[in-house]
């Protein structure tokens, strides 16, 4: 039976902590059922962004008359928006296999492992033990029980790019970041969308006035139906029939293609961790502690699989802390209180920290500042009317939490985020010189020339 110092099962983010375990000279086996990369890199972030981009350049293509160009889309080639994004995500797949391929006392298996005992796993009947694991499985679409659903060819992120055609219409089950972000891309090209979230609101969990001016822009562009179930689901004429109900009663959507896109679920169930005294939580997570460490002392687990705040970073961050603590013998804590993300649709939004009722609720005296992108050349020369809103603590100066919607919100994030890590009172910014008419001047006039609310 072949033995190995480290067993790292998930080849997405824990890619780096097999690198560096190989590196310091432990025997490392990486193992994972789908190409190395994970789901950010094969089905997630990197080829939804490539989409994206084709769907940026469309939208203002359509909106060029306010900036004085009248232009319009003539035709748009999906199988050509495919092979780009098959291309990049190619360019970077390759990269990986080569270096896992040419990593000494690295090996990469590509295939499905499952647990038989704490210490060994099984991979095609064949045994192999290893002295500590990692896990890092991912999550994986849920799909939801709706009556017709399993009858009908419906997409997720992990077929979308099995279109060869833009659809003429639409449906997306779902108001998360993953549906928001294909009704940006197929409205931009062209598609007549509709939404269907059973929620009050489309990203309903995010900051209140990032969420209310993103539903008004939402609505006035698409199909938007909030509180809202689909009931079931058939065919008819080659058209999907979505049967929904809200409070108006039954009525019934044509679309030519449905994704679902309402949430994700670990794939820790397929691991078999009963054999490893690795306990799941009731949603079937991985329960691991503030060291990433599971109820099995040689078994550790990160990312999507262990219910953390799902976003790639987060993974990044916690195979980080890995590293030095498994590695270079650290006793380091994840501390998820400044995790940042972003909503890459249009508008864009960025976010970090508390909103402005949670903080209200955590420490008696607050501000509030809020400042529009018309209040910056830059951003009036852009023409959307988004803002900035920080949330500062009195008593101490720090940032609680930083809010944007509007173009660039991605970025723009970004200089906020080493002042909260660093605990800095906010006038650090203020001592920052911004160059002039940047949109990067939004940031540092949200403290100084924002309004109070």
């Amino acid at each position: 039976m072949q033995n190995y110092d480290y067993i790292v099962i998930g080849a997405g983010a824990a890619n780096s902590f097999a690198f560096s375990a190989a590196a310091k000279g432990y025997k490392t086996l990486i193992i994972d059922e789908s190409y190395p990369g994970g789901t950010c890199l094969n089905r997630g972030c990197i080829p939804t962004k490539v989409l994206l981009q084709s769907a940026d350049v469309a939208h203002y293509i359509k909106t060029s008359e306010m900036y004085g160009i009248k232009s319009k889309i003539e035709s748009v080639d999906m199988s050509k928006i495919k092979q780009r994004v098959e291309d990049i995500v190619l360019f970077w797949r390759n990269r990986l296999i080569k270096a896992l391929n040419n990593t000494p006392n690295l090996t990469f298996i590509n295939k499905i492992a499952k647990f038989v005992s704490e210490k060994i796993i099984e991979i095609d009947g064949e045994k192999i033990r290893g002295n500590r694991f990692v896990l890092a499985v991912g999550s994986r679409p849920i799909i939801p029980k709706i009556e017709g659903l399993d009858r009908i060819k419906y997409l997720t992120n992990e077929n979308i790019l099995e279109l060869t055609e833009l659809p003429k219409s639409i449906g997306i089950l779902g108001g998360g970041y993953i549906g928001m972000e294909f009704a940006h891309f197929f409205h931009s090209l062209g598609s007549e969308v509709y939404i269907i979230e059973m929620k009050d609101y489309l990203l309903n969990e995010i900051e209140e006035s990032l969420r209310d001016n993103f539903n008004e822009y939402m609505r006035s562009e698409m199909k938007v139906f909030t509180a809202t179930a689909l009931k079931s689901v058939y065919e008819n004429n080659n058209k999907k029939i979505l049967v929904c109900e809200n409070n108006s009663g039954k009525f019934e959507i044509a679309v030519d293609e449905l994704l679902v896109a309402v949430g994700r679920r670990s794939n820790a169930d397929k691991l078999d961790c009963v054999k490893t005294n690795v306990i799941l939580n009731n949603y079937g997570y991985i329960i691991a502690d503030e060291y990433l460490q599971t109820s099995n002392s040689d078994i550790w687990a990160l990312g999507d699989c262990i219910g953390t705040p799902a976003f790639r970073h987060t993974a990044n961050y916690q195979c980080d802390i890995l590293e030095k603590n498994l590695l270079f013998n650290k006793k380091i804590k994840a501390d998820y209180s400044i995790t940042p993300f972003a909503v890459f649709t249009f508008p864009e939004i960025a976010s970090v920290g508390l909103t402005a009722s949670a903080a209200r609720q955590k420490y008696q005296k607050i501000t509030i500042k809020k400042l529009g992108y018309f209040g910056n050349a830059k951003g009036k020369a852009i023409g959307y009317k988004g803002f900035c809103k920080a949330v500062i603590d009195d008593n101490t100066e720090k940032i609680l939490g930083f809010h944007i919607i509007g173009p660039y919100a991605s970025i723009l994030i970004h200089e906020i985020l080493p002042i909260m890590t660093a605990g800095l009172s906010y006038k650090k910014i203020e001592e920052t010189i911004h160059i002039h008419p940047a949109l990067s001047e939004l940031i540092i006039w949200t403290f100084t020339e924002g309004k109070e609310i």
